[in-house]
């Protein structure tokens, strides 16, 4: 409907010419995509801080992995029909398998998937064509010079995946009150009302910054190790800990597909996993001990700090929240970052994120708004 009307209206967008090495570009695609993903693109301090802190992220994981768990147990065909009530057609991965295929693969053909996810369950390690992905990089519209990487995973292991997630989200429990995105039933009005409401007292300084690079940069030992502290433990962890090692992808462009290419860090685009995940690690992170009337509320990758207009304070927090995202594996977009005063003058004292001064502005973009 949007397409017909974009059409209507003579809003087409411009076809992209051909490339003229479109396999060439492809490869250049995908080692672009992978660089994103590597450790490397933290700050110094921020890799030190990792390495100081993975001995004990790691035997905290390896001894939980020998924990006995209520989620151990073989997946059922029940949970089997319910992953597939919710799994609508999407392009399918390299193996060109849809969902609606498997939706209307019968009886016979449903208990053969079922032996097949339980085989992957009970070795607590998933068939590595699930863990390849297939980027189609699609041109940014304000900026068609630079690509947007839409990854196509296989239908098969997504399928897998949800089963995964109902048992996770029951092992979880309840996640943060001020963590909007990827929930049901919260989304960026809940979000946007949160803040206007924090910020109609008057007095009120608001701080917004989001996250560079922050779903490929995702540490998953750091992911795990949350997991564990909410319980996550034996079979769950052990086969969530094989779903996020050895990620690899490879880019179709312009009908030329590239060699793949490994991915270091990230939670896997495209994958139904993912934002659970990349949500334990942002709750980590919101769940920072604050002073009353204070809320730093977070919506995937874009955080908002509301609280009275106290220079000081406000920045005693924002010192707290780097260091945090050191100790997480975060990396501050300090350019992206601003700050606003509502019903009241801007503080004097400027406020620091990383040694550099927040920009006080008068209006700002959060959100989409």
């Amino acid at each position: 409907m949007w397409r017909q009307l974009q059409v209507i209206a003579g809003n087409k967008r411009p076809i992209r010419p051909p490339h003229p090495d479109p396999a060439r570009e492809a490869e250049r695609l995908a080692s672009s995509f992978a660089t994103r993903t590597c450790t490397d693109n933290l700050p110094a301090e921020t890799c030190d801080r990792l390495t100081e802190l993975l001995p004990a992220r790691n035997d905290q994981v390896d001894r939980a992995c020998e924990d006995q768990s209520n989620t151990n147990t073989s997946l059922t065909l029940l949970e089997l029909r319910r992953a597939l009530k919710t799994s609508g057609d999407t392009s399918p991965g390299a193996d060109r398998i849809t969902y609606s295929m498997i939706i209307n693969a019968g009886s016979d053909g449903h208990s053969a998937l079922l032996t097949l996810f339980n085989a992957s369950w009970e070795a607590c390690k998933l068939p590595s064509k699930w863990k390849e992905a297939t980027i189609v990089p699609i041109p940014k519209p304000k900026n068609p010079g630079a690509m947007r990487p839409i990854s196509l995973l296989s239908c098969v292991g997504k399928t897998m995946e949800r089963i995964v997630l109902n048992r996770l989200t029951w092992a979880v429990g309840p996640l943060h009150q001020d963590l909007f995105a990827y929930r049901r039933g919260m989304g960026t009005t809940e979000c946007l009302s949160t803040l206007l409401c924090a910020a109609s007292s008057g007095g009120t300084t608001v701080a917004f910054f989001d996250l560079e690079k922050a779903f490929e940069l995702a540490n998953c030992r750091v992911i795990l190790s949350l997991l564990v502290r909410k319980g996550v433990c034996g079979r769950l962890l052990i086969w969530l800990k094989d779903f996020l090692s050895g990620r690899a992808a490879r880019v179709a462009f312009q009908g030329e597909t590239s060699q793949l290419h490994q991915h270091e860090n990230g939670t896997p685009q495209g994958s139904i996993l993912s934002p659970f995940l990349f949500n334990i690690l942002m709750e980590e992170l919101i769940s920072l001990p604050l002073p009353p009337g204070t809320k730093l509320l977070c919506y995937a990758d874009d955080l908002a700090l509301t609280g009275p207009a106290h220079a000081q304070r406000a920045q005693n927090l924002l010192t707290d929240i780097t260091t945090k995202c050191r100790e997480l594996g975060l990396k501050l977009n300090v350019a992206k970052s601003k700050a606003m005063a509502f019903g009241c003058d801007a503080p004097r004292a400027p406020l620091y994120i990383l040694d550099t001064p927040l920009s006080w502005v008068t209006s700002h973009q959060y959100l989409g708004i």
